[in-house]
């Protein structure tokens, strides 16, 4: 009785024959409306354009996408389970179209759910906008300098939230320069990092090495427009000649050894005044007990986290930033000149029941607005500053 292969039961036939493998199907519900280009855009831009409707689990659903008419842009996904989706809008890549949730989200998680619980759901409408393209070299003369023969590399663009918009891999270093090649942004600011890594066969997993944000000119961040296509950006990864290193301790956790990711030690860099996590830069630990972690990095300002975002184990933890600091907001800053070492930054994780702070009164929401409609209001806001140790889960 489920919708998606992630969340189906098996079926064991091990042993024997089974029967009684039986199913109750219900009708389907639809998605319907219409897609529309930019004003002066040409209808042949509507070709290849995909519309997708994606479970509340982040999963897709049978049946779940489908092409828009490319002479009207109308769509319709039919024959979905009733319940909440997230639309999401892929244009062709041959096109500088941008992608997009509805209603005009850059992410699954802003996109705004369609529900057909109540029966099919219509009027969905999207307008795309243009999007940007990115590419040119990355020069990694500095990082093959150190490297050994197992070390690969991993390329990241996200934008300014941190979300992550193209990511490519290479094993091992091939050429002292290497291509880089984004498909289709949203307008906006974006920053690209370079993370060398080593594969570890006794764990299965990819250990990383070094981590850092590519500088384009002095900024750690490039803008690119509507409409824009930079081809010729020429990169250079710095010298990582400074070194972080540590233990991440789990304690206190009621579980056999091994048993999924209880936290990881995440790296963030001082960009702009303000702490930026570094993508895939992470040591994670599967048990109790402390887990060594080294990283180089080129010179300049860097923290630790000791977090659960990649937990597997479902467990609430007590996360801890460093130095012993129970935000990232607050935690201390490791200033580091070239050829410089820090040791014992250590950081602990451990089951959150009984244990930190208690919860208080978050702060209110800010920029509170209202649109009227017909019988209705629109109401938005913004998150408030502090959650109060505790997340928000709804707000009247």
């Amino acid at each position: 009785d489920t919708t998606n292969w992630a969340s189906a039961t098996p079926i064991d036939v091990t042993a024997a024959d089974l029967d009684g493998i039986d199913a109750t199907l219900e009708e389907g519900t639809s998605i319907s409306g219409i897609v529309t280009l930019p004003a002066g855009a040409s209808a042949d831009l509507l070709q290849g354009i995909s519309v997708s409707a994606i479970g509340p689990d982040g999963t897709s659903n049978w049946n779940s996408s489908t092409q828009v008419d490319p002479s009207t842009g109308e769509f319709t996904i039919t024959r979905l389970p009733a319940g909440e989706h997230r639309v999401m809008f892929m244009p062709s890549g041959s096109s500088l179209l941008a992608p997009e949730y509805y209603d005009d989200a850059t992410s699954l998680e802003e996109a705004n759910p369609v529900s057909t619980a109540s029966g099919d759901a219509t009027g969905v409408v999207a307008q795309l906008g243009y999007g940007a393209r990115m590419g040119g070299t990355i020069d990694v003369t500095a990082l093959r300098a150190t490297a050994s023969p197992e070390t690969g590399f991993s390329v990241w663009v996200t934008d300014e939230t941190g979300l992550i918009e193209y990511t490519g891999y290479g094993d091992p270093f091939y050429a002292d320069e290497i291509p880089l090649h984004v498909g289709v942004l949203r307008p906006g600011t974006y920053r690209i990092a370079i993370i060398t890594s080593t594969w570890d066969e006794a764990t299965n997993t990819s250990i990383p090495q070094s981590a850092q944000y590519l500088r384009i000119g002095d900024s750690a961040g490039i803008t690119v427009e509507a409409g824009e296509e930079i081809t010729d950006l020429h990169l250079t990864a710095r010298a990582t000649d400074t070194t972080i290193a540590g233990t991440l301790t789990a304690q206190g956790f009621d579980l056999d050894p091994i048993d999924g990711i209880l936290g990881s030690a995440l790296f963030y860099e001082r960009i702009d005044d303000e702490w930026v996590r570094i993508p895939d830069a992470r040591f994670n630990t599967d048990q109790n007990g402390a887990t060594p972690f080294t990283l180089t990095v080129p010179s300049g300002t860097y923290t630790v986290g000791y977090e659960n975002d990649y937990a597997t184990t479902g467990i609430d933890t007590t996360e801890q930033w460093w130095n012993t600091k129970t935000t990232l907001a607050a935690a201390d800053a490791i200033t580091l000149a070239t050829g410089q070492t820090r040791t014992n930054i250590n950081g602990t994780i451990q089951p959150s029941q009984g244990g930190g702070p208690s919860p208080v009164a978050p702060s209110v929401p800010r920029s509170v607005s209202a649109t009227a409609g017909p019988e209705s209001a629109a109401v938005s806001w913004e998150a408030p500053r502090s959650d109060g140790g505790s997340p928000v889960t709804s707000h009247t």
